[in-house]
């Protein structure tokens, strides 16, 4: 799409019907032209070489135009004074204005910068408006390899199997992760190739709610992504085109914490993938030890690495932040040349020029004029007007020559013009600086609005510590006393208080729906050996024998791997026979912990009723039945 020249009011009326109409199917940038400039400090051409294809592009003078342009936008929507922003498509930005970010340039060094984050915002609003679902006419499948990430991480130079180089660019990958995330250096990637553009369409990995099941079955551990988090309500991403939402229970079982003090957006935490009562997908944190095994997240491209990583989180974004002026020379706002003020003051006093004028005024000052008011016919000049000075001038002769008169008729209107030009520059200098004043306020009702909004973020990230540090007292005033330890004391035996535990256990690990699908039998048995062994170990080991006892009871053991549930053999030879009791019962074996010193195992007998007996809670290396 050509650039377009907003010329009058009949184009400005255009462009914001366009700007306002819900079903634009594409998004638009207008670009402002600085006062007095000729040209805008925003690289058009780079933006309509990267972006022209899929965004409309329009450029507007700062002044009367931009002023009609206001009255018709939405509060905060407008542009002027050389800032510019790209309007995404739909209507939500009308009272959003944030979500189509005001871009400014003070001067010719924040161009690039500026301009490369127009292009990001162009890319990122057309394919959320679905413009690159379908592949350009003209792109070709190619393959290559990823050779350096460019752009602070928003760009990648792919060299082609075919020759020559194209280019990634992440806002058409998966924008709410970092593109390394997504590729690294040296990695083979495959996609569409469009020629036009240079850009190329990386192949990604799909999934849909199936499939995800397949890779991650029912109470899996793996990673997610927190893309979102409310007080009682978050999105979690175990592929980001999968989003999940989690509530406080399914987060916490306590019921005082909240989840915005729990999560927060762009963590990689663990989660429990397993199914709903309708057999949907879901994801749980509140079961998940630390110790329990991790299924390999996804690769979001044909043989790329695991986009997600433990302890390896979104990093904040840090705005880039302008460059100091090389000198200390004073640069006229809004003047597109950078020009200084001159360092000499003028012969006569005068007001400052405005904006994008003092060009001009110093071209009318490289040839001063006489100082004197006036010129009589008592006072005619006997030299040409190049040789004029401040020296007196001599006698005048009785009768003038033709000449003279033709000098000095020609000096009289050259004052006069020159008045004119004084007038029209002061007319033009107030105009310029009324138009400075209101990009001014423009600018710092942007600052206000940014500041309010730093301000409530502020407020609420002191409330939250207020109650984390309320959550904090709390728990550390139940440290002293375990529950466990609580519960005991009123059970005349320790089978009772096991018992009991289990079902809180049940409880606690399970929803209703995974209760129903996954039962507590009401008979099982608990060996002699078994609650001497669990309540040996300490309160938090204690936890995790429990979560295995149910895992063991309910049958979920079998379909969860890190339970690694096996029999317990009689030798280490590979002809040894399973542990079998003279009643037939089995020995059967599952991990409490993994990866931990002294790792924890659960004994149990599998008799041939089908009813479990709960033997002993072992370390690793103990093979005792």
């Amino acid at each position: 799409m050509p650039l377009e020249h907003v010329n009058s009011s009949a184009d400005v009326l255009e462009l914001a019907s366009g700007l306002l109409n819900p079903r634009r199917d594409r998004p638009w940038a207008v670009v402002s032209i600085p006062v007095a400039g000729a040209s805008p400090l925003v690289d058009v051409d780079q933006l309509a070489t990267e972006v022209g294809d899929v965004c409309g592009i329009f450029i507007i003078a700062t002044g009367t135009l931009t002023r009609e342009l206001d009255e018709l936008l939405p509060d905060r929507c407008q542009v002027y004074g050389g800032a510019a922003r790209v309007y995404p498509t739909g209507a939500t930005w009308h009272k959003a204005p944030e979500e189509s970010p005001l871009r400014i340039v003070h001067n010719p060094r924040d161009t690039a910068d500026v301009t490369d984050k127009l292009v990001a915002d162009a890319l990122g609003m057309a394919h959320s408006a679905g413009l690159f679902v379908k592949a350009a006419p003209s792109s070709i499948p190619v393959s290559g390899h990823v050779r350096t990430l460019l752009a602070g991480g928003k760009r990648a130079l792919v060299q082609l199997d075919s020759g020559g180089f194209a280019t990634i660019v992440h806002e058409l990958t998966f924008p709410q992760i970092p593109l390394e995330w997504v590729i690294r250096e040296d990695q083979r990637v495959t996609g569409l190739y469009d020629p036009e553009t240079k850009r190329l369409a990386l192949d990604v990995v799909r999934v849909d709610p199936k499939e995800l099941l397949e890779h991650y079955p029912d109470g899996t551990v793996t990673l997610a992504f927190v893309v979102s988090v409310e007080r009682q309500t978050g999105i979690l991403a175990v592929h980001p085109s999968l989003p999940i939402t989690v509530t406080r229970a399914q987060v916490s079982t306590n019921p005082l914490d909240r989840v915005d003090l729990l999560l927060a957006p762009g963590d990689v935490v663990r989660v429990r993938v397993v199914r709903d009562a309708r057999g949907r997908t879901a994801v749980r944190l509140s079961d998940v030890d630390d110790d329990e095994e991790i299924c390999t997240p996804l690769a979001l491209i044909p043989g790329g690495e695991p986009w997600l990583v433990e302890d390896r989180h979104k990093p904040e974004v840090i705005p880039n932040k302008a460059m100091p002026p090389e000198s200390d020379d004073e640069t006229l706002p809004g003047d597109p040349t950078g020009d200084t003020l001159p360092s000499a003051p003028p012969r006569r006093p005068a007001p400052r020029p405005a904006p994008g004028i003092h060009l001009i005024r110093t071209a009318v000052d490289s040839n001063p004029l006489p100082e004197r008011d006036s010129l009589t016919d008592a006072e005619p000049l006997s030299e040409p007007a190049s040789e004029l000075d401040d020296s007196p001038a001599p006698p005048a002769p009785r009768h003038k020559s033709s000449a003279l008169l033709t000098t000095q008729l020609a000096l009289q209107q050259e004052r006069e013009r020159s008045k004119r030009l004084e007038e029209q520059l002061q007319e033009i200098g107030s105009a310029s600086a009324l138009e400075q004043a209101s990009i001014l306020r423009f600018e710092l009702r942007e600052l206000h609005a940014e500041n309010v909004r730093q301000q409530e973020q502020l407020v609420r990230l002191k409330a939250d510590q207020q109650t984390q540090r309320a959550l904090l007292r709390r728990a550390r005033q139940t440290v002293s006393e375990p529950r466990q330890e609580q519960r005991r004391e009123r059970f005349d035996t320790v089978d009772e208080w096991v018992r009991h535990e289990i079902y809180l256990a049940w409880i606690e690990r399970m929803d209703a729906n995974d209760r129903a699908n996954w039962p507590l039998p009401t008979k099982y048995s608990v060996g002699e050996q078994f609650s001497p062994s669990f309540e040996l170990h300490d309160s938090s080991s204690r936890d995790k024998t429990l979560k295995a006892v149910v895992d063991v009871l309910t049958g979920r053991a079998r379909e969860l791997p890190a339970r690694a549930l096996h029999p317990l053999r009689s030798g280490d030879g590979a002809t040894a026979g399973d542990v079998v009791r003279s009643d037939g019962a089995r020995c059967m074996r599952v991990h409490i912990e993994k990866n931990v010193a002294s790792a924890r195992r659960l004994h149990f007998w599998q008799c041939d009723d089908g009813g479990i007996e709960l033997s002993r809670v072992v370390v690793h290396d103990d093979m005792e039945p």
